[in-house]
């Protein structure tokens, strides 16, 4: 993998942002992962942090992924519309009941896979959730998002007991982990 200079201003950008963020100047650091982003569309931490910390409203997110070069950065229309779909789906506002359309490249992803079950969490309908997440957990038994819907679904239907023996293990294998307490 050789380094391009859009990488390393990327780079150099998702770094200023950390240090802002470290200091607590929210806007400098949300300026900079913008940048981050609009260097290299493919630098997911710098997204990952504006979602994550609410750096920015969803309407402001929406602006900035449709401002994204991702035709110039992409390599095919078909890329370009998988990053779009990634990063739509990890946006934190209300889901509708209409089912994903997943692009033809990520129908075997984990994250599609958790990002319906959390559609159908939030669509109250936890027994189809808990499902997608029983499969996701036996393939990967420690993805951070998918345990949270998943235990999200075993509140929602009540099952103590079956919460009470992940907990246990989660705190067994992981009690560094904020997730296990």
């Amino acid at each position: 993998f050789e380094f391009s200079t859009s990488n390393i201003l990327s780079a150099i950008c998702l770094l200023r942002g950390t240090a802002c963020q470290a200091i607590e100047n929210r806007q400098y650091a949300a300026e900079n992962f913008k940048q981050a982003l609009r260097h290299d569309v493919f630098c997911y931490e710098a997204f990952s942090r504006l979602v994550t910390y609410h750096l920015l409203t969803v309407a402001e997110l929406k602006t900035l992924l449709a401002s994204l070069p991702l035709s110039d950065q992409c390599i095919d229309e078909d890329e370009a519309k998988s990053l779009q779909f990634l990063y739509m789906n990890q946006l934190n506002e209300p889901c509708g009941s209409e089912r994903l359309v997943v692009p033809k490249g990520l129908a075997n992803s984990l994250d599609v896979a958790v990002f319906e079950a959390e559609k159908l969490f939030y669509s109250w309908d936890s027994e189809s959730a808990i499902a997608i997440t029983q499969k996701v957990l036996q393939t990967d038994p420690y993805h951070t998002v998918c345990l949270l819907v998943h235990i999200g679904c075993l509140v929602a239907l009540q099952r103590s007991n079956d919460l009470f023996l992940l907990a246990h293990k989660l705190v067994e294998d992981c009690p560094e982990k904020a997730l296990a307490w």
